[in-house]
């Protein structure tokens, strides 16, 4: 055997050294944060194993009664497979002038509906649900959607209705209602089973616990208000305020007031107020003609009324400090600010500012109680309309894709998990 060449083995540690050191080494800050990744991400793959078993010898104990006796030949329900936390990735988020948008995780799991979202209401800051839209499309099946964890998992259920549905309420303990012109479908299950509930022909004095306002078209062609129960049935208030009802808030104020808007009987935006269930109610009427559309957002004792004509275009924004008892306007017809148009509903917002949405694209911000407004600076996404939902807001149409986003105080809003 030929003898070892001492110096191969000097040149090949000469070479290997060399090539290490001309690597860059990471900081060992870098090293730990990695060696503490590798470990969270161990300890999430443990935890998810456990846990899956765990249900998978639940299921097995709990079935096993089953197959004893008259039961042995009966069929056996499948377990469902267990739901086990992915681990969370970096999460984008778009931030402008303290308005923050949290978008959707890598990897996050899409619900897609038939058709597109319709409505989306939210009875808390985590359940919520959406049903869709299947205007023009024949073959969309009206499907519910709901989610216990604020937006991220979903489970839909089939509607199986070809009413024009024109409300969606939905009460604590998973009770929903879809409201037509002449019945409303209810759901006591959170959407897996509906039943039909006519309209009430009588009326009621006032809301009793648990009912929340709506409005019901008259004999005469104009909307009332009426109080829509938990078991589905919407009952005309007795007493009415002077105007014809164009919209209702979707849930009562800190102080237990209603607020409804619309139009008086000379035509003018109007908006109303009751503090006693709708026994008896206060009418305050501005002078704006035109109104296409009107709503009114309420923030402690900051009230606004929006009043919007053809376009969405912006006719007046009135104003009160006082909760209501007087306004002033901020902003009259004729006022060439920007911006010109407000979609949907305006949002105050904890700092006194002023949110609104415009021209389908664009977020716009106001510190003087709608009298000027400033566009959002960053890169917020174009964003359809505001809503108002009995536990917040909701933004749709983000990016002109069909998405939306929810939002509890109107400064931070969370993309939903759905399209």
């Amino acid at each position: 055997m030929p003898a070892e060449d001492p110096s191969l083995d000097e040149r090949l540690d000469a070479a290997r050294n060399d090539v290490l050191g001309r690597i860059s080494q990471p900081p060992l800050g870098a090293l730990r944060a990695r060696a503490h990744a590798h470990r969270v991400r161990r300890r999430r793959v443990a935890t998810a194993a456990i846990a899956t078993l765990a249900v998978l010898t639940g299921g097995a104990v709990a079935l096993r009664p089953q197959l004893g006796g008259a039961d042995r030949d009966a069929p056996i329900a499948a377990v469902p497979a267990p739901v086990t936390a992915s681990p969370a990735p970096d999460t984008s988020v778009i931030s402008g002038d303290g308005i923050t948008l949290i978008g959707l995780e890598d990897g996050a799991a899409i619900t897609d509906l038939p058709g597109r979202i319709g409505q989306v209401a939210f009875v808390d800051k985590s359940t919520g649900y959406v049903l869709n839209d299947c205007t023009g499309d024949p073959h969309c099946a009206r499907t519910l959607a709901r989610t216990t964890d604020g937006g991220r998992r979903w489970e839909t259920s089939p509607v199986g209705t070809d009413l024009e549905i024109t409300e969606l309420n939905a009460f604590a303990g998973g009770t929903v209602v879809l409201s037509s012109d002449t019945e409303s479908l209810v759901s006591g299950n959170s959407g897996r089973d509906w039943s039909r509930v006519p309209n009430g022909p009588a009326s009621t004095n006032s809301l009793t616990d648990g009912d929340v306002m709506c409005r019901r078209q008259g004999e005469s062609g104009a909307f009332r208000t009426a109080a829509l129960s938990t078991g589905g049935r919407a009952v005309a208030l007795a007493t009415q305020p002077e105007l014809d009802v164009r919209w209702v808030a979707p849930a009562a104020t800190a102080s237990r007031a209603w607020w409804v808007a619309g139009v008086d009987h000379q035509g003018r935006a109007a908006a109303a107020v009751t503090h006693d269930a709708g026994e008896s109610w206060d009418l305050r009427s501005f002078g704006t003609t035109g109104v296409e559309g009107i709503s009114v957002a309420v923030r402690g004792t900051d009230v606004y009324v929006i009043v919007t004509g053809e376009d969405d275009a912006v006719l007046a924004v009135h104003h009160s400090a006082d909760g209501g008892a007087t306004f002033r306007a901020t902003r009259e017809a004729g006022a060439t600010g920007k911006p010109g148009s407000v979609s949907g509903e305006a949002v105050p917002l904890p700092d006194g500012r002023l949110l609104v949405a415009s021209g389908g694209a664009t977020w716009w911000v106001s510190a003087d109680h709608g009298a000027t407004f400033t566009k959002l600076a960053g890169s917020l996404p174009h964003v359809g309309e505001l809503r108002r939902t009995t536990a917040g807001w909701v933004a749709e149409n983000l990016y002109g894709s069909g998405y939306v986003a929810f939002s509890t105080d109107g400064l931070t809003w969370q993309k939903l998990w759905i399209n």
